[in-house]
């Protein structure tokens, strides 16, 4: 396209300078924040603030011009429709109004702008979009829909709708935890209804009570539904969707009010053996106390491909039978919000004992007072088994039994190190030696020339690869001497490293001084965008 302007050049410029100077302004706005670790973030924030304003006055100028036809109202509509795709719900929906012809154009792409609607409490104002996507045959994600505490009425529309266009739903997340008591009936109906497009569905309910259904749940058919999570109080629906000839596919579930409680167990443990599709179960526990003195364990189903927990307490981790836990091949542990950082020497009995003997890679997120990590098992990453903690308590560390199954034992490491780490809140008990290292990735989210590398106490002697890694719009530009002096205070025994690898990062003044650090030296565009989501598979 830059190839076949035809604007004129001083208009050009006008029109350049002009958005270049709302961007600069906007990214140094205080209505933004000033935080400079988030600086690439808030600068994308002003662009899409500029964007925004540019659209309004393309939107305004269209409406202005639009019984002349201009040639903003005459925009193709896949052009038309790229650009409704970055506007939120509410702003499609004006933009759709401005004119017959974009109205039209939206429509033409129903699937790609009208599919998916934001959580909401007032569903029933948006009862005219469902209508056109049900002509269409399209299937809509309903992100969450939100029924009213007080207003009957508005909850009878808002059940009947949803009744009426049960069948092309693709994703149902439903809040009821307000529901008018009185109108419990209206929704047990709408639930009560055939979903034969629902892949997944999410229920929050009350402690009002149950509900009863005449037909069972979903009428019995709900045959493509592959994720089901149950909130608080809704657990006992459970039982509802153990048929597996009405909900064959259910792969995912995920299940709130959990108790570990083997003395007497949860009716779920017995339930999702007769699932015959499941392969992932997350569940979030409540505290209990088994005081019946039972030895038994509870033994998650043997078909689990993916197990994650979010415990009340560590402790709560040993009702688990251990040997069906560890033939599962992906487990992941994550404190409840309300829980302090996991203590523990809990975690050691779920890690994979045979680190050290196979070859492990491992990535670790260092916060000012805890560390996330993920474990996993190289090759295959569709038949690695892996291991996931979030929130450990740096003493753990202290624990030989920990440090042998991890830090120690992998050949392969990766450290994100957070903004607010300060090495003095981890020491004297975090001193590592991470003797089977080999090759290791530090991911500093602020590097500094005077940071020096103080990676909470590790050692690394075996060290044969570095790669020093930077977010990728912040570009930080180091003292190539600075980094030479620091670098060999990863304490590693060779006279050289193999391979020193800068990405994202640049030197000043040269980058001579690193040659007597490694044998080859890399520098690769790049970095990071975001530090990686560990929990996910």
């Amino acid at each position: 396209m830059s190839g076949n302007r035809t604007s004129p050049p001083d208009w050009e410029q006008t029109l350049h300078r002009a958005v270049y100077d709302a961007c600069t302004a906007a990214s140094k706005s205080p209505v933004l924040g000033r935080d400079t670790v988030q600086s690439a973030i808030t600068a994308r924030t002003g662009f899409s603030l500029v964007l925004d304003a540019v659209w309004r006055a393309y939107q305004d100028y269209a409406r202005s011009e639009n019984e002349a036809h201009s040639h903003a109202s005459r925009l193709p509509p896949e052009v038309l429709c790229s650009v409704f795709r970055y506007l939120p719900l509410e702003g499609r929906i004006s933009t759709s109004h401005v004119s017959h012809l974009w109205r039209n154009a939206s429509l033409a792409f129903a699937a790609e702008l009208w599919s998916t609607i934001p959580p909401t409490a007032r569903l029933d104002y948006l009862a005219p979009l469902l209508d056109r996507t049900a002509a269409l045959g399209v299937p809509v994600d309903l992100m969450g829909v939100r029924l009213p505490s007080a207003d009957g009425q508005r909850v009878v529309s808002m059940c009947e709708l949803l009744k009426r266009h049960l069948w092309h739903i693709r994703t149902l997340n439903l809040r009821a935890s307000n529901c008018y008591e009185r109108k419990r009936g209206d929704l047990a109906s709408v639930l009560e209804s055939a979903a034969p497009m629902l892949r997944h569905f999410y229920l929050a309910d009350t402690h009002h009570g149950r509900l009863l259904f005449q037909r069972g749940i979903f009428g019995g058919c709900a045959p493509n539904l592959e994720t089901l999570e149950l909130g608080t109080y809704a657990t006992v629906y459970l039982t509802d969707f153990a048929d597996a000839v009405a909900f064959p596919k259910i792969r995912h579930v995920k299940i709130g009010d959990v108790r570990l409680c083997p003395g007497d167990p949860d009716e779920l443990w017995s339930v999702l053996p007769r699932l015959p599709a499941l392969k992932s179960l997350e569940i979030w526990t409540t505290p209990s106390r088994d005081q019946s003195g039972s030895r038994e364990k509870i033994r998650p189903p043997l078909a689990l491909d993916r197990l994650a927990i979010h415990p009340f307490d560590a402790a709560e981790l040993m009702a688990l039978d251990l040997e069906t836990v560890l033939r599962i091949r992906t487990v992941c542990v994550s404190p409840l919000r309300s829980a302090p950082t996991l203590p523990s020497a809990e975690v050691v009995s779920f890690l994979l004992l045979d680190a050290g003997q196979r070859d492990f890679e491992m990535e670790t997120v260092v916060r000012n007072k805890s560390f996330s990590f993920r474990l996993r098992e190289s090759g295959d990453p569709n038949r690695s088994r892996t291991r996931v903690f979030r929130h450990l308590h740096p003493t753990v560390l202290s624990m030989p039994s920990f440090r042998e199954s991890t830090f120690s034992a992998v050949t392969s490491l990766t450290l994100y190190i957070l903004a607010g780490f300060q090495f003095e809140e981890w020491s004297p008990s975090c001193n590592v030696s991470c003797s089977n290292v080999e090759h290791l990735t530090l991911a500093y989210e602020i590097w500094h020339d005077h940071c020096g590398f103080a990676v909470v106490g590790m050692t690394f002697p075996r060290l044969r690869t570095l790669t020093l890694l930077a977010l990728r719009s912040l570009r930080p530009d180091l003292d190539s001497n600075a980094l030479a002096s620091a670098l060999p205070s990863l304490r590693y025994t060779t006279p050289t490293l193999n391979r020193l690898t800068l990405c994202g990062i640049t030197v000043r003044p040269s980058s001579e001084p690193l040659y007597d650090i490694a044998d080859e030296v890399r520098f690769e565009e790049g970095g990071y965008d975001v530090v990686p989501d560990l929990w996910a598979d």
